[in-house]
């Protein structure tokens, strides 16, 4: 009976020990397990944009783009692969506000989208926005003012300035694209749209329109572009990395060949 007892009583102090080794394994697994994943992550990017000719859109089924490839290059540097994920421009920005992607190509700041996106200092292209119009009804812009009792196309999501946005002199129709907008001048729905002079330049062009559909010279507005970072996904340091990493890359003669790649002007790195 005694050797009955003192066998249960080991038992019962041996039940507990085992069961915290095993548990103080299972955490120690399972941190582990949490910090390769971690870093996993942290080497791949899954970026959210919107086609947008010449600075990123598709082609043969692949991404490319000159800020695409800039992007691309900083961040082979850095050790991290990307992924980039073609979508309308508002569910883009929904995607970052919400933290379902890590990042935005091509954005530009504004004071909304500072609560939600972390910005680098150093830009990835800069873009002008003009007006477009038929050619058999010209226009002549200088001003907002010249835009009274229009109708002007304009795109969901999209913040061309804070002059612009909020002028009530002329009616905006937003759609979900330019060739949308291309669609609805050549068919007198609307007076004009605005667009990235580049970009516009191109879309028009990919129609055969070039002859049809002009700019006026004088942009509405002119601002930079960023790669933008969801507050929830990244961190201000690794944001701090990319733009350093950035600034270097500016610097170097494979940034230069991609910009000449695509006829643009080589920009000179904006901080020291």
């Amino acid at each position: 009976m005694r050797h009955g007892k003192r066998s249960s009583i080991i038992a019962c102090r041996t039940i507990p020990l085992f069961t915290l080794k095993g548990m103080t394994c299972f955490l120690i697994a399972m941190l582990l397990s949490l910090t390769i994943t971690h870093s996993a992550l942290s080497r791949s990017l899954h970026l959210v944009t919107e086609p947008w000719e010449p600075f990123v859109y598709v082609e043969d089924g692949q991404p490319t783009g000159v800020d695409f490839e800039v992007v691309r290059s900083v961040f082979e540097q850095m050790g991290i692969d990307i992924h980039v994920e073609f979508l309308p421009w508002k569910r883009c920005l929904n995607m970052i506000k919400e933290g379902e992607a890590d990042a935005l190509l091509d954005v530009s700041i504004t004071t909304d989208r500072l609560a939600y996106i972390l910005f680098p200092e150093e830009p990835l292209s800069n873009s002008n926005s003009n007006i477009f119009y038929l050619n058999n009804k010209p226009l002549t812009y200088h001003s907002l003012a010249d835009l009274s009792g229009m109708t002007i196309g304009t795109q969901f999501g999209y913040s061309y300035s804070a002059d612009f946005d909020k002028a009530d002199n002329f009616t905006k129709e937003p759609v979900s694209d330019i060739a949308f907008n291309i669609r609805k001048l050549m068919a007198g729905r609307i007076d004009a749209f605005i667009a990235n002079r580049v970009f516009g330049e191109q879309a028009v062009r990919a129609k055969g329109l070039q002859n049809v559909i002009s700019f006026a010279p004088t942009p509405i507005s002119g601002g930079n572009l960023f790669i933008g970072f969801s507050r929830k996904r990244a961190t201000a340091d690794f944001v701090r990395q990319f733009d350093h990493a950035l600034q270097e890359f500016k610097k170097t003669s494979g940034y230069a060949a991609i910009r000449e790649r695509y006829s643009l002007p080589v920009e000179c790195p904006s901080s020291k």
